[in-house]
């Protein structure tokens, strides 16, 4: 199935198989040009990070709040594991500490590259902004999500 549908540019499958049936995902990468990702599954990733999984969705009310979410993403990223932020029916607060989170993974991949441009000053610089300019774009949308709601920071102001 996934081969006849690759034409419609699938980013990616999620869980495409029943928890019984994992052991099968390296023989279904295999088959099939849509990368894999794990949701319901998240906690058995990192078994299958060898080049089967090519993202992870994690629902940070789910995984077991920000934290936590920040550390399986943070893992994931050293395994090449691309991770996707998702909700489970928040308010526009939790969707706004979502992108808060999106946010952070982005400010860490600009770091990274940032050290990466140091070291091979060969890279291109266009990565490194785009990664700011999307974290900056993040932010904005958190704050619309928020609705006006948010407490602005002033310098100098109640400390």
């Amino acid at each position: 199935f996934l081969n006849r549908v690759k034409h419609l540019g699938i980013e990616y499958v999620e869980d495409p198989l029943r928890r019984e049936d994992l052991p099968l995902l390296p023989r279904l990468k295999d088959e099939s040009e849509i990368p894999i990702a794990l949701d319901q599954h998240w906690q058995l990733w990192t078994t299958f990070a060898s080049g089967v999984i090519g993202a992870i969705v994690l629902k940070p009310t789910v995984v077991g709040g920000f934290a936590e979410s920040l550390a399986i993403a943070e893992s994931a990223r050293r395994s090449g594991v691309r991770t996707v932020i998702s909700s489970s029916f928040e308010s526009g607060i939790g969707i706004a500490a979502l992108l808060h989170l999106a946010r952070t993974v982005a400010r860490r991949a600009e770091r990274d590259v940032v050290t990466a441009m140091a070291v091979c000053p060969k890279l291109n610089e266009h990565c490194r902004m785009y990664l700011n300019r999307l974290s900056d774009l993040l932010f904005v949308w958190a704050r619309q999500c928020n609705a006006g709601a948010d407490i602005l920071w002033v310098p100098g102001g109640n400390r």
